[in-house]
């Protein structure tokens, strides 16, 4: 321990609240250096003491960290101020100092006094010391501690703390919920920043002259903080000085935060009204007392190299038709020492992910500083889903090792097919064809692409495709005619087969059509009812296609050859149009004794009747002449004609067709 004289020698007398601070705080901080510095309690004095610690003199000791249970007034309001003989300039010189201490990486713990929003004056309004309510000072409050850590006001003190009158409120209290001043409602400084166990019921036993004494009230939190201050100080190898804003962005992080369970609510004394106590900040006990090894883990986020990452679009990557597609890792270092990147690594998941070599590691990042790293992303296999977790290892020694998550689905076209009816082309004859658009619809996010379209029948022709690819936009849709076109009747059924880049695999899609015959139909009779003996009589029938299809007519035929029964200029075979009919004329020769049928037999492709006989009868009349005549076949005619003679003339003619095959 070292005496530091500035405008006043040590005095030499054992005082209590020099000693409790000495006493804590090097128990707090064991083996620290400690300074004791004495001045004058005047303006100046106060600026020379801080000015000295601040800017040692040779031979001085350097100090991080300094602790004051003193304070220049019980308020910082101007009636206070006024009534406590503190000008304006004094607290304007001080302040100044305080701030040249941030700047020189000092920092500087204030006591924020023991009589809570009272503050020892007696106006009955709620009032805060200073220094504490310096901006650029850590106002530190007080607990006690019971079964429970919770806000000191239990008889013998409470914490200091409230709004400050004086200074409007710090930019790194903007989030820490600061309340109006409970006197008039204005805006301004929060105190205190933090706490520390600092009533009689749980305070500091040491010695005191010889004598035990019991350190308590904010004069002994203040210390305490001071030497845990000195403790981070050598843990993190350097001095966090100006440490508020640093705590009040780890928003209650590395603390216990004071509850108003079950010990006091607020810090209402001698019959002021106070702030009550709330969870996180509050104007009682701040953020609370500390916590130190989780408090250590939060600054070294601030405090040497501290990465922070941010992700193009959190790594997601979205649907990925072809690649490669990039995503930005953007690397901080937030902290205020070098932060070296030793790599950047995709360590697990997909291999379609990977970090571009550009630029290499190691490299160093230097404090504030930035570098994007990049992530590109090549689909390999269409419809699928992909992740992958990218390592960032550095020297931060809160986190050494990042893990970041990337994903991404490679995208693909999706293929819907369309044909009317279901694929039903219906009719079509034999050498004709009927041509069906079907659709081809891409449903995915991605181009399709289609390789090949084939069908299990030659009947159901896909069409021609000079070069596939054909490549379908997203949304998109083209139509190709599919051409039924039979070679043969009947029903025909058939599966269309569209290949394309779609995952899913190949569409097929059912095609089916009928290849009708012709019907055959007769109109004519073949009746030629009674005819005259040896007599020729004919009748004309016609052969007609009733049907939508040709008719193939093969054969028009008497089932057996007969001498009486013949067909004049046959057409057939022949093929037989729709709509169409040819004629036949079918002759009688009446040379019959008795009347007998014959069968005319037309043979075609008409599935129906592919075989269909007509009966063709006759019947013929003799008379007595005639009969005569032609049965006894005289040779030189009748002696004494009974009949007609044209009858018997024309039977004397037509007698002798004994050889006829039944066709002319």
């Amino acid at each position: 321990m070292i005496d530091v004289p500035v405008d006043a020698p040590n005095g030499g007398y054992a005082d209590p609240e020099t000693t409790q601070d000495i006493f804590i705080s090097a128990s707090a901080a064991p083996g620290a250096q400690i300074a004791v510095y004495f001045t004058t309690y005047t303006q100046q004095g106060w600026v020379d003491l801080l000015s000295r610690v601040i800017h040692p003199s040779p031979g001085d000791p350097h100090c991080s960290v300094l602790s004051s249970s003193f304070y220049v007034s019980d308020g910082d309001d101007a009636a206070t101020l006024l009534a406590e003989s503190v000008p304006a300039s004094w607290i304007t010189a001080v302040t100044q100092v305080f701030e040249d201490a941030a700047i020189q990486s000092v920092t500087i713990c204030i006591a924020s006094g023991d009589t809570g929003a009272q503050s020892k004056r007696f106006d009955g309004k709620a009032h805060v010391q200073y220094p504490g309510s310096d901006p650029w000072v850590l106002a530190v409050g007080g607990t006690t501690i019971g079964s429970a850590e919770w806000a000191w006001n239990d008889g013998t003190g409470a914490s200091g703390g409230g709004v400050s009158d004086y200074f409007p409120p710090p930019w790194y209290q903007t989030d820490a919920n600061v309340p109006v001043s409970v006197n008039d409602g204005h805006r301004g400084r929060g105190v205190p920043d933090v706490s520390a166990n600092a009533s009689p019921n749980s305070g500091y036993p040491f010695i005191l002259g010889g004598g035990p004494g019991l350190a308590n009230g904010t004069s002994a939190s203040a210390p305490l903080w001071a030497g845990l201050i000195a403790v981070l100080n050598a843990a993190l190898d350097q001095s966090v000085g100006f440490i508020n804003p640093v705590i009040y962005a780890l928003n209650g992080a590395g603390f216990h935060d004071i509850l108003p369970e079950p010990g006091a609510t607020d810090n209402s004394f001698a019959g002021v009204t106070g702030y009550p106590v709330t969870p996180g900040w509050d104007a009682v006990t701040g953020w609370g007392s500390p916590r130190g090894v989780a408090l250590l883990n939060g600054l070294k986020g601030f405090f040497g190299p501290a990465i922070a990452i941010s992700l193009q679009d959190n790594l997601q990557f979205g649907t990925v038709c072809r690649g490669p597609a990039f995503r930005v890792i953007r690397v901080y270092n937030v902290g205020n020492r070098d932060l070296m990147i030793l790599s950047v690594t995709r360590v697990t998941g997909s291999t379609d992910f990977n970090v571009l070599s550009a630029p290499a590691t190691p490299l160093t990042i230097a404090p504030g500083a930035e570098v994007d790293f990049t992530v590109a992303f090549v689909p390999s296999t269409p419809g699928a889903s992909a992740a992958a977790t990218i390592q960032i290892i550095s020297n931060d020694p809160l986190t050494p090792t990042l893990d970041v998550l990337a994903e991404a689905t490679a995208g693909a076209g999706a293929l819907e097919t369309v044909i009317a009816d279901s694929g039903a082309f219906g009719d079509c004859c034999v050498g004709g064809h009927v041509d069906e658009p079907l659709a081809l619809n891409n449903a995915g996010p991605c181009p399709l692409s289609i390789v090949d379209i084939t069908s299990s029948s030659p009947e159901f022709a896909p069409p021609s495709v000079n070069n596939y690819p054909l490549v379908i936009a997203p949304g998109a849709l083209i139509a190709v005619p599919i051409r039924f076109q039979p070679s043969s009747l009947g029903a025909k059924a058939a599966t269309v087969t569209v290949l394309s880049s779609d995952p899913a695999g190949p569409k097929f899609v059912p095609v089916s059509g009928a290849a009708p015959p012709g019907k055959l139909a007769v109109t004519g009779s073949t009746i030629f009812g009674p005819v005259p003996a040896c007599c020729r009589v004919e009748r004309t029938i016609a052969i007609c296609n009733v049907g939508d299809c040709k008719l193939q007519v093969s054969s028009i035929a008497f089932k057996h050859k007969s001498r009486h029964w013949k067909l004049i200029n046959n057409p057939f075979p022949a093929t037989l149009r729709p709509g169409s009919c040819l004629s036949v004329v079918i002759r009688y020769i009446a040379t019959e004794k008795l009347p007998r049928s014959c069968d005319l037999v037309i043979v075609s492709d008409d599935p129906t009747d592919p075989v269909k006989t007509l009966e063709v009868l006759a019947t013929t009349v003799w008379e007595d002449c005639c009969s005569k005549r032609c049965d006894d076949s005289p040779k030189d005619g009748c002696q004494k004609p009974r009949c007609d003679p044209c009858r018997c003339h024309k039977c004397a003619d037509e007698c002798d067709d004994e050889n006829s095959d039944g066709e002319e």
